[in-house]
Order: C-alpha cells, then structure tokens, then sequence
C-alpha cells in the first residue's frame, strides 16, 4: 500500500487523470477520479487547500455541464472557501471561481446575487500581475455578461467582440 507523501503524489496523478477525463468530456470518469483524490486529500486538507479548491471546481463544471446547477453551486461555494484560506481573499486565482458562482446564480434567475460575483471575480482578474491578454479578453466577456444581465445587450455585445479582437490578436 501507499502512504503519507507518496499517497499524496497518487491522489494528484488521479487528479491529473481526471483532468484529462473532464477535458474529454467523460464525465463519470472524471468525477470518479476526482472523488477519489479529493479522499485522499481531505486526509490531510491544511495542505491541500488549493488543490481540492481546483479538484471542487472540476466537479462544479461536471455538474454545470449536466445541468445539475444546485450541486454545481455547491461545489464552486465549497472550492471557493477551500482556496481562500490559502491564497487569502484577494487572490486572483479565486476570481474564475467567482465566475463559476454568478454563472450558476445567474442560471437560478438569483442576478442580483450573480452581479455581485461576477463583479468581483473582475475585480480579483484585475489585481494579476501577469494577466495579460487573456485576463483583458476575460474581464471584457465578464463585462458582457454584466451588460446583458442588466438589460443592456448592445454593450454586452460590444463586450464580447473586443474579447474577441484581443484573442484573435
């Protein structure tokens, strides 16, 4: 059998398996696999917060995908709190999972709720250093979705095809 450090490297290759599962769209394997690393790392969760914040994350995909919103809220809530005891609020990192729940809320008809997430999930995009391209293509879309959930889908498209602009570029 495998313990301590070496069971840990076991449970993230599971992980990494079922990132590929996910990516291929088998979702029951990729659901399998993170269910199984996430009891691994619960064993020991102070020092995986992170990861089991990206492994619920997943999960909350599977179950969006699905259509199971409840439970994929559920699951972003929970990766949200798992990784901000590590990375702490503020964090960029945090901002796609921010994302996640105000798609969710939003999908629940909850918009003032899903406003406030999408907002900050802007915001935290906003405070990365590296972001780049990418993040600028990212805040825009959010933007979008801002502007069409508020009724204002002109801007909301315009959003949308300046993101465009920057990932074609």
């Amino acid at each position: 059998t495998i313990h301590g450090e070496e069971h840990i490297l076991y449970a993230q290759t599971i992980q990494k398996i079922g990132d590929i599962f996910l990516g291929m769209s088998d979702y029951h394997e990729a659901m399998e696999s993170y269910n199984w690393a996430l009891d691994v790392m619960y064993t020991e969760p102070s020092h995986h917060r992170v990861e089991i914040g990206e492994i619920l994350d997943n999960k909350g995909t599977i179950h969006y995908s699905k259509g199971e919103i409840e439970e994929a809220l559920q699951c972003h809530q929970e990766a949200l709190r798992s990784k901000q005891v590590d990375l702490g609020e503020d964090h960029p990192e945090v901002a796609a999972t921010y994302h996640h729940i105000g798609n969710c809320l939003s999908d629940q008809g909850n918009v003032d709720d899903a406003i406030v997430h999408f907002e900050e999930a802007i915001r935290l995009k906003e405070l990365d250093p590296e972001g780049g391209p990418e993040r600028d293509a990212d805040v825009l879309t959010i933007e979008g979705i801002l502007h069409n959930l508020e009724g204002n889908q002109e801007q909301g498209l315009e959003c949308y095809e300046k993101s465009l602009q920057i990932l074609v570029t």
